[in-house]
Formats: structure tokens, sequence, C-alpha cells
């Protein structure tokens, strides 16, 4: 199955900077077919078969986003600083195929 976007171009920018995976570093984490981005109590979920991203708030799945890479850069109604961060990061970093 392909990857949907955001995923698709978040897992390729984290694979090209050799981002490790099950560790937080820039408020980004890879754990299986998720990139989790934030902090482990509150951050955006992003899966590999699934487009767009969901908010988790201390484990609790609450709004959905069905939006591709560049929205997922400019989206902040929800975004806490560690989120922004990220976004942050990624926009220096990105890998677009």
């Amino acid at each position: 199955m392909p990857m949907e976007e955001p995923y698709k171009t978040l897992y390729m920018t984290l694979r090209y900077n050799d981002f490790p995976l099950d560790q937080w570093r820039y408020y980004v984490k890879m754990h299986g077919n998720a990139i989790l981005i934030g902090t482990p109590n509150h951050h955006w979920t992003v899966l590999d078969n699934v487009p767009g991203w969901h908010v988790t708030i201390n484990g609790i799945q609450t709004n959905r986003f069905n939006d591709g890479f560049e929205e997922f850069l400019q989206h902040t109604w929800d975004a806490t600083m560690h989120i922004v961060q990220a976004q942050q990061w990624f926009r220096m970093h990105a890998v677009r195929m």
C-alpha cells in the first residue's frame, strides 16, 4: 500500500536525515507506522496509510485533518510550542519526492 501525505514526505525527510526509530528528537518520534510530532502527552499523529493527521492529547484522539505536507507545515490552530519547533525543523530539512 502506498504511503499517504503528509506521512510520505515526513518519512522521507526523517530517513534522509538518519533519524532514529523510537526516540524523540526535535519533538519528533518515528514509531512503527506512525510519526508523532510534539510531546508524549500532546502530539499530532501521522499514519502511513491514512491521509492527514490527528491530534492526540493524553492518549485520546481528538481533531482529524485530511491535509497534505504543505498544509501540515502551515497549520497552527492547535500547535503547541513543541509542534511549531518540529514544523520549523521540517521546513528547513524537507525532502520532497
